[in-house]
């Protein structure tokens, strides 16, 4: 008899502790969302999902940064770095696809390597013209690349 007062007191207890429980797991589950949304915002900033990786060698590239198993980028590009024929230092990005030895898309990153990444915001040109790449005029005759914004003397980015 004993077995069936204290199975009684359990399942009395789950009935009146579930809507409980059940408040808990809503509240939780509202704290995680609200917690992804302000990580996807900084300081109320919309972030794109593209990220910039600088590398130990001073190479710099875009993409969809992911870090498991390892560090990698997809739908990656890299910053180009040429002199136009006044002898100016030009920027560009171009997909890595269209290098010499045709990779994948994808670029492998050593951790040890990677110096700083960070998310690019939403409004940034880089972020918008990967999103839809065929929206970006080629610029100066370099098949398939994008202008990178040119930084004036105060540091700030514009579209040239």
């Amino acid at each position: 008899m004993v077995k069936k007062q204290n199975s009684g007191f359990v399942e009395a207890w789950n009935r009146q502790s579930f809507p409980v429980l059940f408040l808990g797991v809503v509240v939780l589950f509202g704290i995680a969302v609200w917690s992804g949304v302000q990580l996807m915002s900084a300081n109320g900033e919309n972030l794109s999902s593209y990220s910039v990786v600088s590398m130990t060698n001073g190479d710099v590239y875009f993409g969809r940064l992911s870090w498991f198993p390892q560090p990698h980028l997809s739908n990656a590009w890299a910053l180009q770095r040429y002199t136009d024929a006044k002898g100016q230092s030009q920027f560009s990005v171009s997909p890595i696809t269209k290098a010499l030895w045709a990779p994948s898309d994808t670029l492998y990153l050593g951790r040890e390597n990677m110096i700083s990444w960070e998310r690019l915001r939403m409004d940034s040109s880089l972020a918008q013209a990967f999103a839809n790449p065929n929206s970006v005029p080629l610029s100066g005759g370099q098949e398939n690349q994008t202008p990178a914004p040119q930084a004036n003397q105060s540091g700030n980015t514009s579209n040239k």
